[in-house]
């Protein structure tokens, strides 16, 4: 965990796990013979990323309605995160409007599909609005922050509907890519 929070490693996003034939030593239920059947296994030793992207600072919720559920789960999660008591200006920060929302069953382990979402960089700065919290990922849940909130992670709060986005709506959810300033400092 050490380790994790002090990476400057790119992240690994979103991954496809190959398909492998294996053999299943079966028994013919007639006649108690062996009968090894041929099926497909999901891999996971061969995993093979499919998004890779530098590490960010952090992530911004902000402070609306709509990421209640999102907040709560975090802190379900002992994800560390910092309160915005006042608005600010956040320079260089990624927005995301949904483009895509295949439906998803939310109760599915790895659900499949996602949202697709085209990012942005304003120009200047976005403004904040106090009531938002920053969630650095500079802490040792470093992988629980990017694969909850980074909007391509195929089972984050994003695809599962816990920050919710219509097609054509921007995210209440920001990205902070290396080198932008964090809004708070987190202690």
């Amino acid at each position: 965990r050490r380790e994790a929070a002090s990476s400057r490693d790119e992240l690994i996003v979103a991954h496809r796990i190959p398909i492998t034939p294996g053999w299943v030593p079966l028994v013919d239920p007639a006649t108690g013979a062996p009968k090894p059947t041929q099926v497909p296994f999901l891999d996971a030793r061969r995993v093979e990323p499919t998004i890779v992207r530098p590490r960010p600072v952090g992530y911004v919720l902000l402070g609306t309605q709509e990421t209640a559920a999102a907040r709560e789960a975090l802190k379900h999660r002992a994800v560390k995160t910092c309160d915005l008591p006042a608005s600010a200006e956040v320079v260089g920060a990624e927005a995301f409007t949904v483009t895509a929302r295949p439906a998803v069953d939310r109760r599915a382990i790895n659900p499949e599909g996602g949202v697709t979402t085209r990012s942005s960089r304003e120009s200047g700065g976005t403004q904040v609005p106090a009531g938002s919290i920053f969630i650095p990922v500079e802490q040792p849940l470093a992988g629980v922050v990017v694969a909850s909130l980074d909007p391509d992670a195929a089972g984050g709060f994003v695809t599962t509907g816990l920050i919710p986005g219509d097609v054509e709506t921007r995210l209440s959810l920001l990205r902070l890519p290396a080198g932008t300033t964090a809004p708070i400092a987190c202690s």
